[in-house]
């Protein structure tokens, strides 16, 4: 038979194009001549296929063929036609935002005739795999029983897998070939082969872009473990796939390179997929980072914490807001205009049967999209049928045609259809931070397992760095660097706001974007360990976590050329701290840093310093030396406090702050951090005044989710106290209160404007301080006020609509003030709409000038009394400039810490930074250098 394919083969040549006309062999090659996929006879009349690369078989006598309600083609078909081609193509991932990403392909095309029915065979082979995929021509009803595909694996492969489950939420497990049972597994899987010299990847693409006739599929052992894993239809799709017209199969996929890094980095379930429509406008398509309250405060979607999740976003640069699923229309209505007005869009969550018909979809999606949603989390699909996949391209197709962008939630796995439908940002398919909820699972192995698997495939909703689940789990530099090592279009951030207000990876998450340009694969083993580099322009971010302690090795070859600023998250003496520094590097140099067991580290590399994220305000901890125990109290360990600790108390005891300065006498803003599972309730006394109740509802359920509540009182000017009791048992735990000076101002309206004035605001210290202006905008129109300073600086300050039920908005701009007395005027127009409720000013960082010393011929050397009213960690600003590369010392209350690297600047003025731990009270800072540096000013940001 194999002679005869030969003969036949050289027939056809001669109508050949020139690149057809070379001798026909029954296989194909990828471009670079590296990947062989290779047909072959069976002496019972089926066919089967091996897989080489280079010489080495990757798969051998893997079965082909499908079983349909005409014919059985899995056996004593027969070869009449065959056609080859080239494919090349450029296409973006992720949207216009992204650079253009270029393949090539060698495609073959074999048709199968049996019984006169037809079946095609197309095989395209990349330089990082090959897929194959059937067509059954025609245009009538075609209907097909069962897919007879399987893919043989060597008997030394390892394998990483999966059980079935239809919402694609399990682990991985590494298993020898005698362990591959007849169970069912989730594609994609992973194995390795040579003694991991070879590795491959099996997955699907094009599922619900192959025409709607195709459910998605699973991996099915053998009973003789003879490493066989075939094709099987989920048990959900009852039997049969059909279609009327050509029906195409899913692309059976297989990734395929000589390390881990050819896996990760392989974007071959894109390129089989359809392009987008020619011409079609993707300009409103926006990738982005989203706030989350679901996880970490499962409490009611109350309009009042919608906003302050908004507020968070807006300050760190964040694009979306989603709201889950206790929504109402009317705080949905009233969110989006006050979220416009701080450009964050709004994301709604709505169950997949409200969306499983087209009759439904052309009701709700216009209408969701009149009230500005920005997109959709469609939840709860759970189901690979044929029905789903045709529901997921009806929702796709109707979402990109109203503007909204999508999230998949308990979806299947994405199989590159986002390429055709860009507006799909991420699904999620994956045991994500929602499983941490039900318990304490050891998670730093599936972390370091899923960049391998499923984060190969497409864009995840992980919903990562939640800190305050992380206890016995991971480091906290481990949760930051999953913010890199998991790709999502669409990137939930799941933890509490208040948890990643006060954290100092804040600083990185600020940073740090949803798509990337580039992937390079550093190091790594499933399960073990994985270093990852992604780019977003010029600048790279370093993902690492290990399971182990370990070195990471991070060789910096992919930089570009020049210096660059490496700033370093790394692992600390705890599991919650993070140690920070930055140091000049070029792609020369080795990074070669220490992760902690179950550990992890973050790296950001720019020619542009990383820009510093300051909190707000004087912070009083519950545990601190100057917080006086009331009663019966006990410190126990929060992960998500910000000293990791809080304070319980049984009925009538609490806690005192004593030793709360204030400036001046008048109103100031306290902001209570507390946890809670339950609404509570706790007395309040300012000055040993008279109790005052307040009433809290739960921070979040069964984790250590700090919630917050601003009051406002009168303070007299230094020092005072402010006292919490529990009323009973259940009481709300303690973890800080912050406190801010706050004024109402005096207003004053002409015929042309309206002028709120501030007098006599007092600012303890040089540095930069955020103003919050409180207000009412009812309405759906966003205004302005100019903010004027008495120096004579001005700038507008936007005041967003908050809607017809007028709630207090929040809009927070930041200005430089040195010491003293200043006075700030908000000027609007006479019928300007919005109403000046009050102001809070806080210090976000202080700055510490250099006076003046000469370093050319001795030490330089820069001292500052720094006081703190409570313990932690803060980061520390130096601007310098240096003839030579050189090292700051630093002491912290005259115990030395490690130096900071100073890169010589060529007469510029640079920067270093690096994390200081600081004690409660006032603290003594010193730097100093050698000859040939001059340390000009240093920074300290709260």
């Amino acid at each position: 038979m194999l002679a005869l394919f030969y003969g036949f083969m050289m027939l056809l040549s001669a109508v050949m194009t020139a690149f057809e006309e070379k001798p026909v062999q029954p296989e194909i090659r990828s471009p670079n001549g590296q990947i062989v996929f290779r047909l072959e006879e069976q002496p019972d009349g089926k066919w089967c296929y091996d897989l080489y690369y280079g010489d080495i078989p990757v798969l051998t006598n893997s079965p082909l063929g499908l079983v349909t309600d005409k014919v059985d083609f899995s056996s004593g078909a027969k070869l009449a036609e065959e056609s080859r081609r080239r494919v090349q193509e450029t296409y973006r991932i992720g949207g216009a935002q992204t650079e253009p990403h270029s393949v090539r392909a060698n495609e073959w095309t074999v048709d199968f005739v049996k019984n006169n029915e037809v079946m095609q065979l197309q095989i395209r082979a990349y330089d990082d795999g090959i897929a194959f995929r059937y067509v059954l021509p025609g245009t009538g009803r075609q209907v097909v029983l069962g897919e007879e595909s399987g893919f043989r694996l060597p008997s030394d492969a390892i394998g990483w897998l999966a059980d079935y489950a239809p919402h694609y939420e399990a682990t991985y497990e590494p298993l020898a070939i005698r362990e591959i049972n007849e169970d069912s597994y989730l594609m994609p899987a992973l194995f390795s082969t040579e003694d991991h010299r070879f590795w491959a990847l099996i997955t699907e693409a094009s599922v619900f872009n192959s025409g709607g006739g195709y459910p998605a599929s699973q991996l099915v052992g053998s009973q003789r473990r003879d490493g066989l894993l075939k094709l099987a239809f989920p048990e959900e799709q009852k039997g049969r796939a059909d279609a009327s017209g050509p029906l195409r199969t899913p692309w059976r996929a297989v990734i395929v390179g000589d390390g881990p890094g050819t896996i990760v980095e392989s974007n071959l379930v894109y390129s089989l997929n359809p392009p987008l429509a020619p011409k079609a406008d993707i300009s409103w398509i926006r990738p982005g980072r989203a706030v989350w309250s679901y996880w970490s405060e499962d409490v009611d979607e109350k309009l009042e914490d919608q906003m302050r999740y908004v507020d968070f976003a807006s300050r760190m640069g964040w694009e979306y807001v989603t709201v889950d699923s206790k929504w109402e229309q009317w705080e949905i209505q009233s969110l989006i205009p006050y979220a416009a007005g701080k450009n964050v869009g709004v994301i709604i969550w709505v169950h997949s049967r409200d969306l499983d018909t087209q009759d439904k979809l052309d009701r709700l999606l216009p209408e969701w999209k009149s009230w500005g949603v920005a997109g959709l989390k469609v939840d709860f699909f759970e189901n690979d049928n044929t029905e789903t996949m045709r529901s997921y391209e009806r929702i796709a197709r109707k979402a990109f045609e109203q503007g909204l962008i999508l999230d998949f939630h308990g979806s299947t796995k994405p199989a590159g259809e986002n390429r055709t439908w860009p507006n799909i940002l991420a699904l999620e398919a994956v045991r994500g931070a929602e499983w941490q909820i039900e318990g304490k699972p050891q998670v730093a192995t599936h972390e370091a397992t899923v960049p391998f698997t499923r984060g190969v495939v497409g864009p995840m909703d992980y919903t990562p760095v939640t800190l305050s689940q992380a206890e016995g789990m991971t480091t906290f530099a481990n949760q930051l660097a999953l913010s890199v090592l998991f790709e999502s279009h669409l990137q939930h951030f799941a933890d509490n706001v208040n948890v990643y207000a006060h954290w100092i990876g804040r600083h990185f998450l600020k940073a740090v974007p949803a798509v990337w340009d580039e992937l390079r694969f550093v190091e790594g083993y499933p399960g073990e360990y994985v270093t990852l580099a992604r780019r977003s322009g010029e600048t790279w971010f370093v993902g690492s976590v290990s399971t182990d302690a370990r070195e990471a090795d991070i060789p910096l070859s992919f930089l570009g050329p020049g210096r660059y600023t490496a700033t370093i998250f790394q692992d600390g003496n705890e599991a919650w701290k993070i140690d920070v520094s930055s140091r000049t590097v070029t792609r020369e140099d080795t990074l070669r840093i220490p992760l902690g067991e179950n550990g992890g580290l973050a790296i950001h590399l720019s020619q542009t310093p990383l820009q510093l994220e300051g909190e707000e305000g004087d912070t009083y901890e519950a545990e601190g030396a100057t917080a006086i125990k009331l009663g019966q109290t006990t410190e126990t360990v929060c992960t998500g406090c910000s000293g990791y600790r809080k304070v319980e108390a049984a009925a009538g005891g609490g806690v005192r702050f004593s030793r709360i300065s204030a400036p001046a006498q008048g109103m100031h803003r306290v902001v209570l951090h507390y946890v809670s599972d339950e609404p509570g309730r706790l007395g309040m006394r300012v000055n040993q005044g008279p109790v005052q109740i307040v009433e809290l509802p739960p921070s979040g359920i069964g984790l250590d989710k700090p919630g917050v509540r601003e009051l406002f009182v009168e303070l007299s000017q230094n020092a005072n106290s402010i006292e919490f009791t529990a009323l009973d048992n259940e009481a709300p735990a303690i973890d800080r209160i912050q406190v801010s000076p706050s004024r109402t101002g005096v207003e004053k309206r002409t015929a042309l404007e309206t002028r709120r004035a501030f007098d006599r605001m007092r600012f303890d210290r040089d540095g930069t301080y955020a103003v919050t202006v409180y207000y009412k905008n009812p309405g759906l129109t966003a205004g302005a006020v100019r903010a004027s300073w008495d120096d004579g600086s001005a700038f507008d300050v936007l005041l967003p609509a908050t809607g017809p039920l007028e709630p207090v908005g929040k809009s927070v701009f930041t200005a430089e003030l040195t010491a003293g007395l200043h006075r700030l005027e908000l000027i609007g127009g006479a019928n300007f709409p919005a109403s000046i409720e009050r102001i809070v000013w806080a210090p976000v960082s202080a700055k510490y000038e250099m006076k003046g010393t000469d370093s050319s011929a001795g030490e330089a050397s820069l001292e500052a009394s720094v006081p703190s009213t409570a313990a932690g960690v803060r980061l520390l600003r130096l601007v310098y400039r240096s003839a030579v590369d050189a090292e700051a010392a630093l002491s912290v209350n005259g115990s030395l810490s490690e130096p900071l690297r100073l890169s010589a600047t060529q007469g510029e003025a640079a920067e270093a930074i690096r994390s200081v731990e600081l004690a409660e009270g006032t603290n003594r800072l010193r730097l100093s250098a050698g000859a040939g540096t001059e340390l000009l000013r240093m920074e300290l940001v709260q």
